[in-house]
């Protein structure tokens, strides 16, 4: 008597991937919602939260819940419908390096040299660390070598993001490095525009309430 529409996803589904990027600062709490189609990334809703000002030196000394408040109105004005949550550390907060090692170490040898590394470049206790690390492919100079990217922040900045999303009802997904992200957005939008186009220098220029940044 009647025919009952089935959800099989990539079958007859119209609903896409979707993710929420989240930019937490002391100042702001800003929200994008991202979905996945054939052509690309489509922007479905955006939001910005302010804080209230309480002087904080940095954005951890606010308290997580009072933080969470204002990411909560956010997604709410933006009307959120993703789950899968990406954030990123801001340069100030992070220490990135790349070194050289020799080609061909097993995993383990690998993480106790990137151990080692981190020992020599990160001004605080190791135990007090979050460490990543990943390699980037052969060495142009040295054939027998391969480069690794190193990154380390202090583990309080990543467990007070997981504290103001707990506290919100959202679950991080991915934590990256902002100028990483923003690199690789410039590099996709290059892409998309044309091949043809010459590599040259390019300028993000960010106008805020409080700062401007130029990268």
């Amino acid at each position: 008597d009647c025919i009952r529409k089935t959800s099989v996803p990539g079958i007859f589904s119209k609903q896409r991937q979707r993710f929420l990027g989240i930019e937490l600062s002391s100042q702001a709490v800003k929200v994008v919602e991202l979905s996945q189609q054939r052509n690309g990334i489509q922007l479905e809703s955006y939001a910005i939260e302010f804080i209230p000002t309480t002087g904080a030196p940095d954005q951890t000394s606010l308290e997580p819940k009072s933080v969470a408040q204002a990411l909560i109105s956010a997604v709410r004005k933006a009307g959120v419908q993703a789950s899968n949550v990406v954030t990123a550390l801001a340069d100030t907060h992070v220490i990135c390096k790349t070194f050289e090692i020799e080609a061909g170490l097993t995993e383990d040898e690998l993480e106790l040299q990137v151990r080692l590394e981190a020992e020599q470049c990160v001004p605080y206790a190791l135990e007090e660390a979050a460490l990543d690390f990943e390699v980037q492919g052969y060495s142009a100079r040295n054939p027998e070598c391969v480069e690794v990217l190193l990154v380390a922040c202090r583990l309080e900045e990543l467990e007070w993001r997981q504290a103001v999303l707990l506290s919100a009802g959202l679950a991080v997904r991915v934590i990256d490095v902002q100028a990483h992200a923003l690199a690789r957005s410039i590099e996709r939008m290059m892409d998309s525009i044309g091949h043809e186009l010459p590599r040259k220098p390019v300028a993000v220029v960010e106008f805020a309430s409080a700062t401007t940044m130029l990268s």
